[in-house]
This record gives structure tokens, C-alpha cells and sequence, in this order.
């Protein structure tokens, strides 16, 4: 699977606020936003570094500095990291598209 679009979109994009655009989830405490980012960036970075197929949680919640269960509070599974990303770029792309059209 070719994902390098996405990663690339994904690195370049405005998404400060982390929130679950697929379940429409977010955390309500700082911290817990905060922890969900790690999670998400280690994520991403790690199926740059070895692939969708190749990635591990094991290798994301090192890269993250979390325990297992927490990337499971956050995540059902390492697909669910990838449709969030992909649901945050066209996210702000869709933003990014509607500024671009009222800005004339």
C-alpha cells in the first residue's frame, strides 16, 4: 500500500486540535489531547519508516513513550490511526478549500 500522499499531507497539515474525525471523539483534558497526538504523530512516523503492513503497535507505543492499553483507549487498531489521518487531512483540506473560495 502507497500511502506517501498521505504521510506527506499528514506532516504538512494544520492539525493542532486533535480530535477523532471518523467517531467524532475528542478528549476533554489537555493531557489526554496531548497523549492522542503523540500517539497519532509516533503512528504516522512509523508507517513512513517501515510501511502500513510492517508497522507494530509495539514499535508505535515506543516511539510514542505510552503503554499498550493507552493506544488502545484512543485507537481499536492501527488501521483506525490511519483512517484518522486521512479523515484530518481531507479535513483541512475541505478548510483549506472554503477559505480559498469566501476569499475570492
Amino acid at each position: 500500500m502507497n500511502i506517501s500522499f498521505l504521510l506527506a499531507s499528514y506532516h504538512k497539515g494544520d492539525h493542532e486540535q486533535a480530535e477523532d474525525v471518523v467517531s467524532g471523539w475528542q478528549p476533554r483534558q489537555q493531557r489526554a489531547v496531548e497523549t492522542r497526538r503523540r500517539i497519532l504523530d509516533a503512528a504516522m512516523a512509523e508507517m513512513e519508516r517501515a510501511g502500513v503492513d510492517q508497522a507494530r503497535v509495539e514499535d508505535i507505543v515506543a516511539r510514542a513513550g505510552v503503554a499498550w492499553g493507552c493506544f488502545y483507549r484512543y485507537f481499536a487498531n492501527k488501521e483506525d490511526v490511519l483512517l484518522d489521518a486521512a479523515a484530518t487531512v481531507a479535513e483541512v483540506f475541505a478548510s483549506s478549500c472554503e477559505v480559498g473560495v469566501t476569499s475570492g
